[in-house]
C-alpha cells in the first residue's frame, strides 16, 4: 500500500487521478481496456521480426510467455522501450482485473480510503472500520459521488445495509483494492504519452467528485464525529440551517448543540457542493 497522502499539493494531483476511477469504474474499466489494446500493438510491433510475443492475459504474464518476452527482448533493438512497454502492459491487465471485482463501486471507494489513511491500511472488518467507512459513505455524497445505497438514519448516524453486507463479502473474500496502483500508473514510463496519442479515442470522463475537499474534511476525524457530521448532512432541510444543530443534538446519541455546531462549521468551511444548493430536505 502507497505512503501516506502527506505533501498538499502530491495529495492533490494524486487525488485528481483517483477521482474519475472511483465516479465511473465502467468508463475507466474502457479507457483502460483501450489503452491497454494499443500499448500490447505497441510493444508487438517492437518485436517483429525478432520473436513472436506472446498472447497476454488480464491478470499476469505466465511462466513460459515471461521466458519468451524475455528472448524476444534481448535480441530487439531499443530494449529499454520494449521492457517499459511490457512493465506498462502487465500494470494496466493487473488493473483491469481490479476492475471486475464484485461490489467494485465499494471496493474502489474502500481502498481509497485506505489509501488517504482515512481507513487502517490493512483489511479488518472491525467495528470503527464499519462505522467509519458508513458514515463516509454517506458524507461523499455531498461532494459529488454517491456509490447507490439506501441510507437509513438511527441515533449513531446514517447507515446502509446494504452497504454492510457488500462490505462483508469483500472482507470475508479477502477483496482488496490498492489504489497505490492506480494513482501511481502515470510515472510508469511510456504511460503518458500513450495516453496523449489515444486523447482522441478513449472514453472521456466527467469528474465531479470533489475527492480533496472531502478526504480533508474526514481524515483524523473520530468515530462521533463523522456520525454527528453525517446525521447533519442526512437531515439538512428538515428545519432551517441555524436550527439544524439543535435538532440533530436532540436524534444523535453521539452530540450535545454545541458540538453538533462545532460539526457544522467544519462542514459548512470544506464548502461541499450540496451545501451551496439550496437545502431540499433528506438526503437519503
Amino acid at each position: 500500500m502507497s505512503a501516506t497522502l502527506t505533501d498538499p499539493q502530491k495529495a492533490r494531483k494524486a487525488l485528481r487521478r483517483i477521482r474519475p476511477v472511483l465516479e465511473n469504474p465502467q468508463k475507466a474499466h474502457e479507457a483502460l481496456s483501450a489503452l491497454r489494446q494499443k500499448s500490447e500493438s505497441t510493444v508487438r510491433s517492437a518485436v517483429a521480426g525478432h520473436a513472436r510475443l506472446p498472447v497476454l492475459t488480464d491478470s499476469r504474464l505466465g511462466r513460459t510467455e515471461g521466458a519468451a518476452a524475455r528472448r524476444a527482448i534481448a535480441r530487439a533493438d531499443g530494449t529499454a522501450s520494449l521492457v517499459n512497454g511490457i512493465g506498462l502492459l502487465v500494470r494496466l491487465s493487473r488493473l483491469l482485473h481490479t476492475l471486475t471485482i464484485p461490489h467494485t463501486n465499494l471496493a474502489l471507494f474502500v481502498g481509497f480510503l485506505r489509501y488517504c489513511d482515512v481507513l487502517p491500511k490493512e483489511q479488518e472488518h472491525s467495528l470503527r472500520e464499519v462505522e467509519t467507512l458508513h458514515k463516509c459513505a454517506f458524507i461523499a455524497r455531498a461532494f459529488g459521488l454517491d456509490l447507490g445505497y439506501e441510507w437509513h438514519l438511527h441515533e449513531y448516524g446514517a447507515f446502509s445495509s446494504f452497504l454492510a453486507a457488500d462490505h462483508a463479502e469483500l472482507v470475508d473474500g479477502k477483496m482488496q483494492v490498492d489504489f497505490g496502483e492506480i494513482v501511481e500508473l502515470q510515472a510508469v514510463p511510456g504511460y503518458l504519452e500513450l495516453v496523449e496519442e489515444m486523447q482522441d479515442d478513449a472514453p472521456r470522463l466527467t469528474v465531479d467528485f470533489e475527492a480533496d475537499r472531502f478526504i480533508s474534511l474526514v481524515r483524523g476525524r473520530d468515530r462521533a464525529w463523522l456520525s454527528v457530521a453525517s446525521s447533519i448532512i442526512h437531515e439538512r432541510g428538515s428545519c432551517p440551517d441555524d436550527m439544524l444543530p439543535a435538532y440533530v443534538a436532540r436524534i444523535n446519541a453521539d452530540c450535545d448543540e454545541k458540538m453538533a455546531r462545532r460539526v457544522m462549521v467544519d462542514i459548512e468551511s470544506s464548502r461541499p457542493p450540496a451545501w451551496e444548493a439550496p437545502a431540499t430536505g433528506d438526503q437519503a
